[in-house]
C-alpha cells in the first residue's frame, strides 16, 4: 500500500501564501498532515507492527 498523496506528498503547500499560486498538489494544511493514520482501521496488530513509515 502506497501513501495518499493528499497527506503526505511534498509538492503540496502548507499554508497559502498571499499573490502565490498554489503549488503542483495544491494546498494541504497542517493540521490534515498531522491527523493521518498510516495504520488503517482493522489492521491486525501483527501487520500493524509492520508499518514502518510513510513513502
Amino acid at each position: 500500500m502506497s501513501t495518499p498523496t493528499e497527506w503526505a506528498y511534498s509538492n503540496y503547500q502548507s499554508e497559502a501564501a498571499e499573490g502565490e499560486p498554489l503549488a503542483t498538489g495544491g494546498l494541504t494544511p497542517l493540521e490534515k498532515v498531522y491527523a493521518f493514520e498510516p495504520i488503517p482501521p482493522g489492521l491486525s496488530p501483527e501487520r500493524a507492527r509492520q508499518v514502518l513509515a510513510v513513502d
